[in-house]
């Protein structure tokens, strides 16, 4: 088996380093690290426009429709790069969004997601929404 990323993929990786590199260097990331969000709006929307918040999301989406192959040689050249920001908590909802979401919950939040409008998370909420320890109600259960 050949487990070499493909030229395409290597491409993408490529590209990936050289943004970065000039749009993420270390000081700037220390700047970032020193406010209150760690959020540079305009790296995130140049992001966008590279279509790195779409790589996951379906092109009928407005995304790149890409697979985790391809979203791990970016986040490898994140990692590389020190990125702060909420990149990969996005593209993980977007991506639990496409596999489980419903119909109106894909059509509301992947295009925002895929052209940058919009940031993500992955929580779970109880029936309560308490924060009391003694009112969770959520279990795991072994299937067979």
């Amino acid at each position: 088996m050949d487990f070499d990323l493909s030229k395409p993929q290597k491409l993408l990786k490529d590209s990936a380093r050289d943004f970065l590199a000039r749009e993420c260097k270390p000081e700037r990331v220390r700047e970032l690290m020193e406010t209150d969000t760690a959020h540079d709006d305009k790296l995130w929307h140049s992001m966008a426009d590279q279509g790195w918040t779409g790589l996951v999301v379906p092109e009928e989406h407005g995304g790149l429709g890409l697979g985790l192959v391809e979203l791990a040689a970016v986040a490898e050249e994140m990692g590389r790069a020190c990125l702060p920001g909420a990149f990969l908590s996005t593209l993980t909802a977007a991506a639990l969004i496409e596999r489980a979401g419903s119909v109106e919950q894909r059509a509301k939040y992947l295009e925002p997601i895929a052209a940058g409008e919009l940031k993500a998370t992955v929580a779970f909420l109880e029936e309560s929404a308490s924060w009391d320890v003694d009112a969770i109600k959520f279990k795991a259960t072994h299937a067979s």
